[in-house]
């Protein structure tokens, strides 16, 4: 039996240690009429973190309270400031469908990696990914 090499390894390990703290989540919103909130959800004054879900757009492209935006089409962003001039400069463009990468923490009830170590449609998969270039698999 051969043993599993080091990248291999750090790479189930990240997998077990993020799904434990956080996990990152791409919200599509499209910001149609875009209503009292830009992206149809309030955000803190002191983070980005959303502090309400103002819009049904907002909810159908997954956002949740409690999640914390990292970018915005792939730019990062870190102040309100920088979230209103991107979303300035995609509207200039034209632009009505945006993708925003989110951080979100555990939540009771969410799943946990025992939940999908116990699911074994999605945990055969995952391993499939990790070893399909293996010798062995």
């Amino acid at each position: 039996m051969e043993f599993l090499d080091m990248e291999k390894f750090t790479s189930i390990l990240c997998l077990f240690v993020c799904l434990l703290l956080f996990v990152v989540v791409d919200c599509t919103v499209d910001r149609g009429s875009e209503g009292s909130y830009p992206l149809g959800i309030k955000l803190g004054t002191d983070s980005l973190c959303v502090t309400e879900v103002d819009h049904t757009r907002a909810a159908k492209a997954g956002f949740r309270v409690g999640d914390k935006i990292q970018k915005i089409e792939k730019a990062k962003v870190e102040t309100i400031t920088e979230v209103v001039s991107r979303l300035d400069a995609l509207s200039a463009r034209g632009k009505s469908t945006v993708v925003c990468r989110v951080r979100r923490s555990y939540r009771e009830g969410d799943p946990t990696w025992i939940d999908i170590a116990n699911d074994r449609k999605l945990w055969t998969s995952l391993v499939y990914e990790l070893f399909h270039d293996a010798k062995n698999y």
